[in-house]
């Protein structure tokens, strides 16, 4: 209510990202330039690199992050699904491009993140379309939806967790209610890129397809809240042993959810490297929290916290 005290949050002790709360609390406007603009040439991907796309244990951090975008393109327009959807590839290619410029220099949620989670998916789904049964086969609408959910879904990240954000009474909690904040934060941010028309690669899909699609990515962006990655869990659960069959929409979920946090599964020396930035955003905030006289959140205080316990914990 306004006769509560709000906290004040000194600018010195706050991550980077919340220094400029006008742009995180609202999406990027429409663009005003024109769409008569030549759109760049989609990058070429080598056989070789396509090829290793395919293993479970590639490892992103072995790309430039400069090729990074010419990465998420391959895994998004492979197997012809672009084409198959009458997608618009110089426009998506634009579009990657300007998702990955609204991921920000993060040592954990940043585009190379992004493609991470990407790759995950991609390789998720072919496991999926040779295991699973035909009412729960995704179509080629629903199996692009998943690819460019994964490279979104963490787009314009500030570094920090929506219970920072609910507790500084940042303009992006007060805007969602304090419900999935950054979630739906990214989503927004996604679709409003996609709006300006040099970006808006679905143009030429049916319009009905097309709405379609926007609402898939959106609820599957909104599907990496963790807070809702245990009540999924043991509804799909209880589904599953009264002899339900899972949905379409319950194995988007549960690709979406495992490709977000694959990082335990990868090869030692690539999820020690995840470790770090993420231990390293972790303790950022634990730190501000402390500045501020918060409750240090869990896995955050840096002066107590063991980094290897706390992945047990996590992998538990």
């Amino acid at each position: 209510s306004p006769s509560e005290p709000s906290v004040h949050v000194p600018l010195r002790v706050l991550p980077a990202a919340l220094l400029a709360p006008s742009r995180l609390a609202r999406a990027p406007p429409p663009s005003t330039s024109p769409t008569s603009l030549p759109a760049p040439a989609p990058p070429a991907v080598s056989a070789s690199l396509l090829q290793a796309l395919q293993r479970w244990d590639f490892d992103v951090h072995a790309v430039v992050a400069a090729e990074l975008p010419a990465l998420c393109f391959a895994l998004l327009t492979a197997n012809g699904r672009a084409a198959a959807l009458h997608l618009d590839e110089c426009r998506l290619w634009r579009y990657i491009t300007d998702i990955a410029a609204h991921y920000h220099d993060r040592p954990f949620h940043n585009f190379r993140h992004a493609v991470d989670v990407t790759h995950a998916t991609s390789c998720l789904l072919t496991l999926a379309e040779a295991h699973s049964a035909a009412d729960a086969a995704l179509s080629p609408l629903q199996t692009f939806a998943q690819l460019l959910a994964a490279m979104v879904h963490d787009t314009d990240h500030p570094g920090v967790m929506n219970p920072f954000l609910i507790a500084t009474r940042h303009p992006l909690a007060l805007l969602y209610n304090d419900t999935s904040v950054l979630e739906s934060h990214h989503a927004a941010t996604a679709m409003a890129l996609l709006s300006h028309p040099e970006n808006d690669f679905l143009a030429q899909m049916e319009p009905a397809d097309a709405r379609t699609l926007r609402s898939l990515v959106i609820d599957l962006v909104l599907a990496t809240d963790v807070t809702s990655t245990m009540p999924f869990v043991k509804s799909l659960s209880a589904r599953l042993n009264s002899g339900e069959s899972a949905s379409a929409a319950d194995l988007q979920h549960l690709i979406i959810k495992a490709s977000d946090i694959s990082n335990p599964t990868r090869p030692l020396e690539t999820y020690q490297v995840w470790i770090k930035g993420v231990m390293s955003e972790f303790f950022a905030q634990g730190d501000a929290e402390r500045a501020l006289g918060l409750p240090i959140s869990m896995n955050c205080d840096s002066h107590t916290v063991d980094v290897a316990k706390c992945q047990v914990g996590f992998i538990s």
